[in-house]
């Protein structure tokens, strides 16, 4: 049996739409047989919420973030198939989409109240690790085995400006090969050179390149030394991940690393969380914000008040990652 995919027609990304399914089809699972449809689905607002609620209340992720995800996934289905909903009454349409606006509006309004305040998500909240500093993960770094995994993988997120999911495929090439690859890492005996193209936002800001910093470049060296092979990090069979499996992975390798709940995502907050706004131009800001793939005005959102320290400011002066 085929999995459906609902955005066959879409001007969205893979990355964008591959998440959407997979909430998608997780949320019409919980219906009975007969109404397992995204017209039932998104012609039934309050029952199909109180039912994905229901559900999320035993995995623990029963929040208006969540919330706010599975909703933008329907609204988005819905745009990318109008021919399912062409027999649907206007009159009915046009209560359902109000509705689903509204639904829309208040999670996001509540699921992003937080950032407001500058404190982690609640589901963040719940990951042990959440106190880390940025510091503490340059610590950690420095005490692990050269050429290991863990300091590579650990290397790319605190040496450069913390992206997200974006080294899942990221192919080692000599300078002069043709990448097969959209993102990718020339190297030599004496430098290394990384180009992403295909990130979240790479409509926007086109291409995140950097040169390695020397340290990053001789991990990157001695590890491909150890462990030769074709692409940056690599799953139990030395194949390159995709991005939802090299987020698992790396979410798994850090967990591992610092013995606490940590995401990807932690480590850029924690990142920003260590920029001095006062003392910064708007275009060193923005340069980062580049780095990164995401707006300037993005980073004040990213920003955490404290991490395990009772003064924000003492903290930022302490730490030299989404």
């Amino acid at each position: 049996m085929s999995v459906p995919n609902f955005f066959q027609t879409t001007h969205l990304k893979p990355i964008t739409y591959e998440p959407y399914n997979r909430k998608l089809r997780l949320w019409l699972s919980l219906f009975p047989s007969p109404r397992q449809s995204i017209v039932f689905l998104y012609t039934t607002p309050n029952y199909s919420v109180v039912t994905l609620r229901k559900h999320l209340v035993t995995t623990q992720s029963d929040t208006a973030v969540t919330l706010n995800s599975y909703i933008k996934a329907i609204m988005a289905a819905q745009v990318a198939n109008p021919t399912l909903f062409q027999y649907i009454p206007s009159s009915k349409m046009e209560s359902c989409d109000a509705r689903w606006r509204e639904l829309r509006q208040s999670t996001y309004a509540e699921a992003f109240a937080y950032r407001l305040q500058a404190q982690p998500s609640p589901l963040q909240s719940l990951h042990s690790g959440v106190h880390l500093t940025f510091q503490d993960l340059v610590h950690k770094r420095e005490s692990l085995p050269d050429g290991s995994f863990h300091k590579l993988l650990l290397g790319f997120y605190t040496h450069l400006p913390p992206v997200r999911a974006d080294y899942f495929a990221t192919q080692i090439l000599a300078f002069g090969e043709i990448p097969t690859s959209p993102n990718y890492i020339y190297h030599d005996a004496t430098r290394s050179y990384l180009v992403l193209t295909d990130f979240k936002t790479s409509h926007i800001y086109k291409e995140i390149t950097h040169d390695l910093p020397l340290p990053l470049h001789s991990q990157l060296i001695l590890s491909l030394s150890l462990q030769p092979r074709t692409f940056l990090f690599v799953n139990k069979f030395h194949e390159p991940f995709n991005r939802y499996t090299f987020s698992h992975w790396a979410n798994q390798q850090l967990e591992t690393i610092f013995k606490k709940g940590l995401t990807l995502t932690m480590l850029r907050h924690m990142f920003i969380s260590t920029i001095d706004f006062n003392n910064s131009t708007p275009e060193q800001l923005q340069t980062i914000g580049n780095q990164m793939g995401h707006h300037i005005s993005q980073q004040l959102l990213y920003k955490w008040k404290s991490q395990g320290t009772e003064d924000a400011q003492d903290k930022s002066s302490e730490d030299s990652d989404s």
